[in-house]
């Protein structure tokens, strides 16, 4: 499986928007995430953030072979480096280090804006939804 995330920022309204998706070897979409927090992260918490939303809910859904993709290379580079701040970015890295772990293989990459497009759109309308919202396709 292949999950894309993303995060967007909407300081008019103090909130952020996080989502993801998950494809087959195929490139099918079985199904996205997205949904709004209160309060304005850094972006480089929010894209951290995200990266926990995707493996706490792939974790969830007992998916053992995942490829993450993220359009932030500081992310990766921390992840990979395994070299992480003191503060909250690096809390929540860490947590995503742990997770990974438990996956029999999970590896995360960097992936351009223009192919993370997806997750991005659901990002940004995510602050128009009133609750998380959970598209799956696998139903269909």
């Amino acid at each position: 499986m292949k999950c894309n995330t993303d995060a967007s920022i909407f300081q008019d309204q103090s909130k952020f928007g996080l989502a993801t998706s998950v494809q087959d070897t195929d490139g099918t979409f079985i199904s996205v995430m997205s949904s709004w927090f209160s309060g304005i992260p850094s972006p480089l918490e929010a894209e951290a953030r995200s990266l926990q939303l995707a493996l706490d809910w792939q974790s969830s859904q007992k998916q053992n072979n995942l490829i993450l993709e993220t359009d932030c290379k500081q992310i990766i580079n921390c992840i990979k480096a395994k070299k992480f701040q003191n503060n909250e970015v690096g809390d929540i890295l860490r947590n995503c280090v742990e997770k990974i772990s438990t996956f029999q293989n999970c590896i995360v990459q960097f992936v351009t804006q223009q192919a993370n497009q997806v997750v991005h759109s659901l990002a940004r309308a995510s602050r128009s939804f009133a609750c998380l919202q959970l598209f799956d396709y696998s139903l269909i």
